[in-house]
């Protein structure tokens, strides 16, 4: 049996400044253990539904037979890792990305020509008036076809691996790391490194963004489309962004994100469990999180600032003037009172409505109750308040107000006490900076998604050194930690001096 001679990992094949990387280590042994797993029927379902329309777009553009041939042959082929890579983003004459994909084929080697041959032949039937040709380069043949202006798909063999990319830097630059292994390659970049340091190492699939190179590629669109520096602009406050997720059987065993930070920043404090406790059980979903009342009033306020709606931005300007008009400095005489942690809650009764509720210690709670009082009857007020011990409470709803009452002094009616008599309770986050929970079989209140309803879901972020480490337990947290971690610096809730210290990171376990 012929076997080729095995090429190196997909990591050091591609070029240092690459921007995204998703890799699987062993692709069949995943698809077998995610087949099991209860998250994949749902999965299942949203990907058949987004594909009926998409296939049905591509095949009137005669490029359905070609993605066909590719999501229906790599699973003959593949015996080993499988990548896919951003390497650029071509901007003339059209705009396309430039990416490769690399399956290990392995023992397959039959197999993997035989698809060569099928795909090279489609190419040629479906699109006859194109240019293909074989070429070469650092003496390795690899297959060209030159689609559209702009638009060239290169396929080679380099040892065990079957590698496609679009565009032909990409398979160039892969070529010279496979003869020259001296050259830059993405498992060398220290962005690439300090990400996969901090992800479990038995994942059974891994992405890494490499931001700096990735606004560099994206520089030309922000100029075009300031909507992009929305995304730009956080973006920029880290190196690296990572996840993994780890598969155990017919579960999932862990699912990790992390954010790397090039410069050191200040750790975050973990919230106390106390804080469940001040909850009321009818809670079905919570935020808390350590961050200031300067931070959250900032960060709310750049919302309905770039939000740019009216309504939005005449509300927060009666807000603001009401408490000019009370003589009370809202800066001065409220947030300057107030102290970490922060809980944002949905307070949902059965056969009610939901309402929010919003709870913050105060460091000084008689000079502001004193100070709050000048505002008005907080029955009249939008948004009522009221002091429960040294915490401050506010919601729209004068029932959950005093339902987060009675959890303060009875702590059979708390959040706490039902978490801990639910199927999750072993799962509960021990610590962290930011803790969610939320019920999703009310929150979604659809019956026909059974898979995501039928748990809650459970979520922290922990600080490690100078990185975000997000971890989130449900059929659901594998599409919410991404947007987790991302959140944590977006809100603008990690802001120190470069050269701040860095405190040593929390031994609570992840």
């Amino acid at each position: 049996m012929w076997r080729p001679k095995p090429a190196r990992r997909g990591a050091d094949l591609l070029p240092d400044a690459t921007p995204v990387y998703l890799t699987f280590a062993n692709v069949n042994a995943a698809r077998a253990r995610w087949a099991k797993s209860p998250a994949s029927a749902l999965s299942a379902a949203l990907v058949k539904e987004q594909w009926a329309g998409l296939a049905g777009a591509l095949l009137r553009k005669r490029w359905g037979r070609l993605v066909e041939v590719v999501t229906e042959g790599w699973p003959q082929i593949a015996e080993g890792e499988v990548f896919v890579a951003l390497t650029g983003l071509q901007t003339v004459p059209r705009i396309a990305p430039q990416m490769a994909v690399g399956i290990q084929f392995g023992a397959r080697g039959a197999q993997a020509l035989d698809w060569i041959t099928h795909f090279t032949g489609l190419l040629q039937r479906e699109f006859p008036a194109t240019r293909s040709s074989r070429e070469r380069y650092f003496g390795k043949s690899y297959y060209l076809w030159q689609g559209e202006p702009g638009l060239d798909i290169c396929v080679a063999m380099l040892g065990d691996r079957l590698i496609i990319t679009i565009g032909t830097t990409p398979m160039m630059e892969i070529i010279e790391r496979y003869r020259e292994p001296e050259r830059g390659t993405l498992s060398g970049s220290d962005a690439f490194r300090a990400v996969c340091k901090r992800l479990p190492a038995n994942a059974d699939w891994l992405l890494v963004v490499q931001t700096g190179p990735l606004l560099q590629r994206l520089d030309p669109f922000v100029q075009w489309l300031p909507q992009l520096r929305l995304i730009a602009q956080p973006l920029a406050r880290v190196a690296g962004i990572g996840a993994a997720e780890t598969l155990e059987a017919d579960r999932v065993h862990d699912r990790v994100v992390v954010t790397h930070h090039p410069a050191s920043l200040l750790p975050r404090q973990p919230v106390p469990a106390t804080v469940l406790g001040r909850l009321p059980a009818s809670c079905m979903a919570c935020v808390l999180a350590d961050v200031s009342p300067h931070e959250a009033y900032e960060v709310v306020a750049a919302a309905i600032a770039a939000a740019d709606q009216r309504e939005w931005l005449k509300a927060w300007a009666v807000f603001e003037a009401g408490w000019r008009a009370a003589k009370v400095d809202l800066d001065k005489d409220v947030l300057a009172m107030l102290k970490p942690p922060l809980v944002f809650a949905v307070d949902w009764p059965e056969s009610q409505s939901p309402h929010p509720l919003i709870g913050v210690a105060s460091s000084k709670a008689g000079p502001l109750r004193e100070c709050l009082s000048r505002a008005g009857d907080p029955s009249r007020l939008p948004l009522r308040w009221q002091m429960v011990n040294d915490w401050l409470w506010l919601s729209g709803s004068s029932e959950s107000l005093a339902r987060a009452q009675n959890a303060a002094t009875n702590a059979a009616s708390a959040l706490a006490a039902r978490l801990r008599s639910g199927t999750l309770a072993h799962h509960l986050p021990r610590g962290g900076w930011a803790w969610l929970y939320a019920d999703m079989s009310r929150l979604l209140q659809d019956k026909r998604d059974s898979v995501t309803s039928a748990h809650p879901l459970t979520c922290t972020i922990r600080r490690r050194g100078s990185d975000d480490v997000v971890t989130a337990i449900s059929s659901a947290g594998v599409w919410l930690n991404a947007w987790l971690a991302l959140e944590s610096w977006m809100a603008g809730m990690a802001r120190a001096p470069a050269n701040a210290e860095v405190a040593p990171p929390s031994a609570t376990p992840r």
